[in-house]
C-alpha cells in the first residue's frame, strides 16, 4: 500500500510540473503573439497616418509638378452634349 502511495504522489507531482511548464509555454507563445500584433498595429497606424499626408491637397499638387506634369480640365474645356 505504501508502494502505491509514493507512485501516486510522484505521478501527481509529475503531471503537475508537466503541466505548468505547458501553460507557461503557452503564456510565452501568447506574448509573443500579442507583441506582433502590437507592432502590426502601429505599421498600419503609421501607413494611415502616411496616406493621409500624402492625399492632402498641396502635397496632391506637388506630386503632379514632379511627376505627372497633368493639367486640371477647365469648365470651357467640357464637351457638351445636345439631345435632337
Amino acid at each position: 500500500m505504501r508502494h502505491l502511495s509514493v507512485t501516486l504522489f510522484f505521478l501527481t507531482l509529475c503531471l503537475t510540473i508537466f503541466t505548468k511548464i505547458l501553460v507557461s509555454d503557452q503564456e510565452n507563445q501568447i506574448k509573443k503573439l500579442e507583441n506582433k500584433i502590437l507592432g502590426i498595429d502601429e505599421r498600419i497606424n503609421r501607413l494611415k497616418v502616411d496616406l493621409s499626408y500624402v492625399t492632402r491637397p498641396k502635397k496632391l499638387q506637388e506630386i503632379n509638378s514632379k511627376e505627372f506634369k497633368l493639367l486640371p480640365i477647365l469648365q470651357e474645356d467640357v464637351i457638351k452634349y445636345k439631345n435632337d
